[in-house]
């Protein structure tokens, strides 16, 4: 007696996780994971492709910091009438994790 053909039964995997938190204390990486859904048969494709992922996302252990820049200067001395002064200011704290940089001009 022969039996009936093999109808493929393919696995299936569940959505990913959402990412986990990292590990702020020593890698610095994220992860998440996904599952087995539906299990193949006999003749069906078995899963295909990892159950974990790995990133790294150490900016997230480091807030962003923006540029700040130093209060503008007094402005120079003026030797004559028809000469120029200036004024200046210095970057206190450049950007950090990637912060914003600084705005403006420096004199």
């Amino acid at each position: 007696k022969v039996g009936k053909p093999c109808e493929p039964v393919h696995a299936e995997f569940a959505a990913w996780q959402d990412w986990e938190k990292p590990d702020c204390s020593g890698s610095g990486l994220c992860e998440r994971r996904r599952v087995v859904a539906k299990l193949n048969n006999e003749c069906g494709e078995p899963p295909a492709g990892p159950l974990q992922q790995t990133k790294r996302c150490d900016l997230l252990c480091h807030p962003q910091e923006a540029c700040r820049l130093s209060p503008w200067a007094e402005w120079t001395p003026c030797p004559s009438p028809s000469a120029q002064r200036f004024r200046a200011r210095s970057v206190e704290r450049p950007p950090a994790n990637g912060g914003r940089a600084g705005q403006g001009a420096l004199n």
